[in-house]
């Protein structure tokens, strides 16, 4: 059995200029006879510059999370590779076999008594490393086919519900509107919710891109895929976005500065959706110190499902919420709605009432 893990993957990611925190292992803390099995072993370390070249290409695109998620499977492939998996001779076939990546997921099951849907994410992961090493050498495209045709675990989908108004209140009360770190929090709530936008498109929302002296207000959106789309401002969330620019941005803003933005070393940037998140914690923890019934786990995705949700139990049909989430597909949407039993109820009495209309025909 050749001793050689992720080590080989992580040495040629840390042989780089622009370190990931997260490594530790270097060319230094490798043994002589790793280090000697690596350069001996071309097909992995040509997997190595790969993996690395594909994590770089990655950072342009993807979130820090996503980047860590990739770091973490793939060490944890190679760890089960080494510890686990019974291979005498390492390379791209055997590692990457179909079998070998099935067994993986069952010990991640079984021995690391990981959830399904954990479990399929590290699935995901791996395909796309493989696709992409696919796309760089074709001879290794049909362990990306493989991999595709393995099922994923069965998940017991769990009913996300919208914020109740209770708790929206609660949640709203506690920042303190008088000092700047309040004024922020009441921003980002605001304008997630009356916006319902996603957190990762409201970091990138910019001065030119915000419309408050037309009749209507809008906010110009680029969405997934560089989609755009045009949502629009309700009336109290645009008296709060007036005072908060006047206050962080001034009286004449810089079209090009974010509307959320944090200075690091006099420099501007978008406001990072951890920091958001942080926020948003602390305004929970806030508010369910004052109150236990509140729930203290708060995250920005539960305004756009809360306000999808108070959409729906408004009389808007679940095309037209599509639209304003930025939906392709309509069971997207329909996932988010949480309708309230009045809704229910009404759209049962109007189904029932259509009913008797045509008996009546009849």
């Amino acid at each position: 059995h050749i001793p050689i893990t992720h080590t080989c993957l992580v040495s040629e990611r840390r042989s780089k200029k622009n370190l990931a925190p997260s490594w530790t292992t270097s060319y230094q803390q490798l043994t002589t006879y790793q280090m000697k099995t690596i350069r001996k072993n071309n097909e992995m370390l040509e997997v190595a510059r790969i993996y690395w070249k594909w994590l770089k290409e990655c950072e342009l695109t993807c979130s820090p999370h996503t980047i860590r998620s990739y770091e973490t499977t793939v060490c944890d492939y190679f760890d089960y590779i080494q510890n686990n998996a019974s291979i005498t001779q390492l390379s791209c076939e055997s590692c990457f076999a179909k079998d070998v990546i099935v067994k993986w997921i069952q010990y991640l099951t079984t021995t690391k008594q990981l959830a399904p849907e954990t479990c399929n994410v590290r699935l995901a992961n791996i395909r796309s490393f493989l696709k992409y090493m696919a796309e760089n050498e074709m001879r290794h495209a049909h362990l990306y086919l493989e991999a595709k045709n393995i099922k994923p675990l069965r998940c017991i989908k769990k009913k996300q519900h919208a914020i109740s108004e209770v708790n929206l209140n609660a949640y709203l009360q506690v920042p303190d509107s008088k000092t700047r770190s309040g004024c922020i929090d009441i921003m980002i709530m605001s304008f997630l919710y009356g916006t319902a936008v996603r957190v990762g498109e409201m970091r990138m929302v910019q001065m030119k891109d915000l419309h408050l002296d037309d009749r209507q207000a809008y906010v110009h959106i680029l969405g997934k895929g560089n989609k755009e789309r045009i949502v629009y401002i309700p009336v109290h969330v645009v008296k709060n976005l007036l005072r908060y620019i006047k206050i962080f941005h001034g009286r004449n803003p810089l079209p090009e500065s974010f509307l959320f933005y944090s200075r690091v070393k006099g420099k501007s940037s978008p406001m990072t959706a951890a920091a958001i998140d942080k926020r948003l914690k602390n305004v929970a923890k806030a508010a369910h110190d004052k109150d236990i019934s509140v729930p203290c786990d708060l995250h920005a995705h539960a305004f756009r499902r809360t306000r999808a949700t108070n959409l729906s139990n408004n009389g808007l049909n679940p095309f037209q919420i599509s639209k304003i989430l930025g939906h392709e597909n309509l069971s997207t949407t329909l996932k988010y709605v949480d309708v309230s039993m009045d809704k229910k109820e009404r759209d049962l009495a109007s189904m029932e009432d259509e009913g008797n209309r045509e008996t009546d025909k009849i």
